[in-house]
Formats: structure tokens, C-alpha cells, sequence
């Protein structure tokens, strides 16, 4: 009897730790939530005010041209703030997917035509079959893709191949490109939070898709040739 009870009460203290523990990352997690919410609203607070002030100097009749200029710079500044933070933001309060089922093709299409700032002759093919559907997030999975096409971009590929096939439950969808491969010291960290090799970059697209692809029961991971990347998600019914 004693045995017993003294085996009880050892599953009770581990019991109570565990619970500790996944209240205690709760917490952490929670927080993190409100500090990236509230660094969002004191930071784009001013901006917006900044904005407003900037385009009311634009109209000014007296400003010189070195003016016009110093002010589009201060301007691109802004916007560039503004998208850094928007990426933090994406980070840390990771989206709740709704899921719903679309074809692969009709997607690869909306993400190339939405692309900013594309290369002239950079294409994107399609060599997935028509009739492949996926189950997922449609706004998650474009975010996912755009910052994979911009990838091969940054690589000096002027054509991205996205094919795909049926594999049990899920859609394996390959996005290689014709650039140059990822060297193995860059491709060892290509994930990692803040880690960029461009000026200017946060460094929080690859590891915001590969978070967003988790979240959605996904995955996504870097080829063994490091020319592209390769997401494994739900497949469509």
C-alpha cells in the first residue's frame, strides 16, 4: 500500500510539473502576442503621421527639386519600416488558417500576376497536372509562394518551375529555379529568423512560410540541390 501510494504521488508531482511548464510557455506565448501587438500600433501610429505630413510638404509651391527628392527618400524609408514591420508582425501572431480546397495551377497564375517589381523575362511554369487540388489557407499559401518566387528573384533565375504530385494524403509542390544553388554555409541557416544574405531584408520571409506551412499541417523544406524548395501540404478532396 505504501509502494502504491508513494507511485501515485510521484505521478502527481510529474503531472503538476508538465502542466506548469505548458502554462508557463502559454504565458510566454501570450505575451508575445501583446508585445508584438502593441510595438504594431506605437510604431505605425507615427508613421501614418509622418505620411500625412511628407505628402502636405510634397504640395508646398516653394519646395525646390533637391526637395521633391530628399522627400521620396524619406518616403521610401517609411515605406520600408512599414513592411519590416508588417513581416515582425507575421512572425509572431502567426494567422488562423481556413482551409479550403483550389487547384495548384489557377494559384501559381494569381501569385505571379500579383508579383511586384518582377524581372523582365522572369516566367513562372507550371508542370503540376491541372486537376491537382490542395486543402489549405489560398491567402497563406500565395504569401508562401510570392516569397518563394521572390527567392528565386533574388537568385538570378528568370524561370521558376512549380510541379507538384498526389502522395498519400498530401501534395508534394516542388518550386525550383534556374538561378544559381544556395552554397551549403547559407543554406545550413536559410530558415533561421533575421538570417539574409541581401541588403535591406529582414530575413523573416523563409522562416514566416516555413511556420505558416506547419501551422496548416505542412511543411516546407530546401531541395538537396539548393535551387528551390519543396511544401508537402493536406491534399484536396
Amino acid at each position: 500500500m505504501i509502494a502504491v501510494a508513494k507511485q501515485s504521488a510521484a505521478k502527481a508531482r510529474r503531472f503538476s510539473s508538465r502542466t506548469s511548464k505548458a502554462n508557463t510557455l502559454k504565458a510566454a506565448t501570450i505575451s508575445q502576442i501583446e508585445v508584438a501587438r502593441r510595438l504594431s500600433h506605437e510604431i505605425r501610429n507615427p508613421l501614418a503621421g509622418i505620411k500625412a505630413a511628407l505628402e502636405v510638404l510634397k504640395g508646398t509651391e516653394s519646395l525646390s527639386p533637391q526637395g521633391h527628392e530628399v522627400l521620396g527618400e524619406v518616403g521610401d524609408e517609411i515605406e520600408q519600416i512599414d513592411r519590416v514591420l508588417k513581416q515582425f508582425i507575421d512572425f509572431s501572431i502567426c494567422p488562423k488558417p481556413q482551409p479550403e480546397t483550389f487547384s495548384l495551377d489557377a494559384m501559381v497564375e494569381s501569385v505571379f500576376d500579383q508579383l511586384r517589381q518582377k524581372p523582365a523575362g522572369f516566367t513562372v511554369r507550371v508542370a503540376a497536372p491541372v486537376a491537382l487540388q490542395v486543402s489549405a489557407d489560398i491567402s497563406m499559401v500565395q504569401r508562401v509562394l510570392a516569397e518563394l518566387f521572390q527567392n528565386g528573384i533574388d537568385a538570378g533565375a528568370d524561370l521558376v518551375t512549380v510541379d507538384g504530385r498526389a502522395e498519400k494524403g498530401n501534395v508534394v509542390i516542388q518550386v525550383s529555379n534556374s538561378g544559381a544553388p544556395l552554397e551549403q554555409e547559407i543554406a545550413d541557416h536559410i530558415f533561421e529568423p533575421f538570417f539574409s544574405t541581401k541588403a535591406g531584408r529582414t530575413g523573416l520571409g523563409l522562416a514566416i512560410a516555413q511556420r505558416w506551412l506547419a501551422v496548416m499541417e505542412g511543411s516546407l523544406r530546401l531541395l538537396p540541390a539548393g535551387n528551390g524548395f519543396e511544401i508537402r501540404l493536406p491534399r484536396g478532396k
